[in-house]
């Protein structure tokens, strides 16, 4: 019985383990954390590096489109990604925007903001509550044709509006239409976009792993699961000795007991 409760709390820890990394913006790794695992780089102005990205992950004999989960594949696609959503536009290939969108379908993304840029708006403050109005701008994209043209009427107001929640509220708050506007129509609007301000350092940390994505999360749901585990471990001992001394106790008033009640002997009485 008690291995049973045992088990129990063992898998309500576990469990507790899970919640925790699925709310943690879909389960997508920081791409700090990410350059971390699969050894690659974050520089904008290092175009033969992702030049050698683009023409890897296009080499038939690796078949990414078709599957994207081998390591080779995975590493060149957070290469491409990781430029294509922190890098300013002028900074990119035409070709980089192509073959991300190509890939995207099929390979995982990592989670990083685009780096601040001075020359352009500040964003709107976003309300990560209102998911309606982040989802009535992005269909104000798609109904007035703002691929074509992204600066005219309501485009642009519109398009902020998505990157301000894109960049400025969690994973969590966050429907996956707005990452989907955001992905399909920044590179159409890159002319409207704008900045959330979050500080100085900013940029640089989003380069680390541990500053956003799933590397902060991941930590606190080892502590905390290893915490329920470690408590569950010393309330079983704690259990089991109270448990044991008790029987050491019974079993000594049992003899006590018997002791007291034993017939007196002949020697004895003599």
């Amino acid at each position: 019985m008690k291995s049973q409760c045992f088990r129990l709390l063992v898998l309500l820890a576990a469990s507790n383990f899970n919640n925790v990394l699925a709310h943690d913006d879909d389960n997508a790794i920081s791409c700090g954390c990410a350059s971390d695992e699969h050894n690659f780089k974050i520089d904008c102005s290092d175009q033969d590096y992702l030049t050698t990205a683009l023409f890897d992950i296009q080499n038939p004999n690796y078949a990414c489109k078709s599957n994207c989960t081998s390591d080779i594949c995975k590493t060149n696609y957070y290469i491409i990604q990781s430029h294509h959503d922190y890098c300013f536009y002028h900074e990119l290939s035409e070709l980089v925007t192509s073959v991300y969108h190509d890939y995207q379908p099929k390979c995982m993304d990592c989670h990083i903001h685009r780096k601040n840029n001075p020359d352009i708006y500040t964003c709107p403050v976003p309300d990560c509550s209102d998911e309606k109005s982040s989802i009535q701008a992005y269909n104000f994209l798609i109904l007035n044709q703002c691929k074509s043209d992204c600066s005219k009427n309501g485009c642009a107001y519109n398009f902020r509006t998505l990157r301000s929640v894109y960049d400025g509220c969690s994973g969590d708050s966050m429907n996956k239409l707005i990452k989907l506007g955001v992905n399909t129509y920044s590179d159409y609007c890159h002319a409207e976009d704008c900045n959330v301000d979050h500080g100085s350092g900013y940029d640089a940390n989003m380069l680390k792993c541990g500053f956003n994505g799933k590397s902060g999360a991941m930590l606190f749901a080892i502590i905390f699961t290893v915490s329920i585990v470690g408590i569950i471990l010393i309330g079983t001992v704690i259990f089991m000795t109270r448990g044991r001394q008790q029987r050491n106790q019974e079993q000594k008033k049992a003899a006590n007991f018997e002791a007291g009640q034993q017939v007196p002997t002949e020697n004895a009485l003599a």
